[in-house]
């Protein structure tokens, strides 16, 4: 079976996003979305923590109302932040469960198993990369457990610790990233990939992204290079939570 290959291991492409999450693989000269075990591409970016263990996603989801103490979400907005940063204060008004101190960095606290229990938000991340690492291991045919390198979304606000932060929970998860990738950056490659093989297209294009925080115009080639990559910026706050709030207050 023939996989893409990074690193020597089969490889995948991952949007680790705010509000929901996705997986997907390049095979037969096509790109695949893998499901999950409800049919969905997209997968809940929650997990809710109980006496019982740990949701993932959907199930996780479906737990805010009766356990909105121990069901975490949004968790993107608070990796790679300090305790003290505006965001972070912010969003502790906001969010139903509790976020903390650990290491002058943000972590939540939630009651799990009958025990108190600090996550960073790079673990909580990884948990959820982990349910889209055990989904692309049953997609490919691999053994749980399998080392499978990747290529992981990023916001184009990102810096520099936030992107490590991500790239350390793909790392607790199992995954090893073979690149970050901004975003629209991403989405327009997806865009482009298919119409750069019609010979009737034009020879390059212009691609208009709006992801949220900005709209970015990209420049291809017939190649699939980027020429130019021009960006305006909208406003900071990401998710589809602020979408929905700005079009349907």
């Amino acid at each position: 079976m023939e996989w893409p290959i990074g690193f020597g291991w089969p490889a995948v492409g991952i949007d680790l996003g705010t509000t929901n999450s996705c997986i997907g693989t390049f095979r037969n000269d096509q790109i695949q979305i893998i499901r999950n075990e409800h049919g969905d591409h997209t997968t809940a970016s929650c997990v809710a923590f109980t006496d019982n263990g740990r949701l993932i996603g959907a199930d996780a989801k479906s737990r805010v109302a009766t356990n909105h103490a121990g069901t975490v979400f949004d968790i993107k907005r608070l990796i790679g932040r300090k305790y003290y940063d505006p965001v972070v204060i912010a969003e502790s008004r906001r969010l139903p469960f509790r976020i903390v101190e650990k290491l002058g960095r943000a972590a939540v606290e939630v009651n799990f198993k009958g025990e108190t229990r600090i996550f960073t938000p790079e673990e909580i991340s990884s948990m959820i990369l982990s349910k889209l690492k055990a989904m692309a291991e049953h997609h490919l045919g691999l053994a749980p457990g399998s080392d499978i390198a990747c290529v992981v979304t990023v916001p184009s606000t990102f810096n520099i610790y936030q992107r490590q932060s991500t790239v350390s929970a793909c790392a607790i998860a199992g995954l090893h990233v073979f690149r970050t990738v901004p975003e629209p950056t991403a989405a327009a490659f997806a865009y482009d990939h298919f119409r750069i093989r019609n010979p009737g297209e034009k020879p390059e294009r212009l691609v208009l992204v709006f992801d949220g925080s900005y709209i970015r115009f990209f420049l291809f080639s017939p190649f699939n290079a980027v020429l130019g990559d021009t960006k305006v910026f909208l406003f900071q706050k990401r998710g589809s939570f602020h979408v929905d709030h700005i079009l349907f207050p």
